[in-house]
């Protein structure tokens, strides 16, 4: 009996951290694209790469980390 409700606490655990994972991402892109409209939003044409490279910089630093101390 005990086993049978430990089964379906994991399955709510599982579909829980599912949802708050796709939910986390949608807000994290929704995010960037916003970010990335301001950027450009009143920019010449010949700025626009140097703010894509930048931007690619932040984003990269944003969804990696290191686990080492600095």
């Amino acid at each position: 009996m005990l086993f049978s409700s430990l089964g379906s606490v994991g399955s709510v655990v599982a579909i829980a951290m599912a949802i708050s994972f796709t939910a986390c991402f949608a807000v994290a892109c929704a995010t960037a694209c916003r970010i990335a409209k301001r950027a450009f939003a009143k920019t010449s044409s010949a700025d626009r790469p140097e703010i894509l490279k930048q931007y690619a910089v932040v984003l990269r630093a944003l969804f990696t980390f290191s686990l080492r101390r600095k």
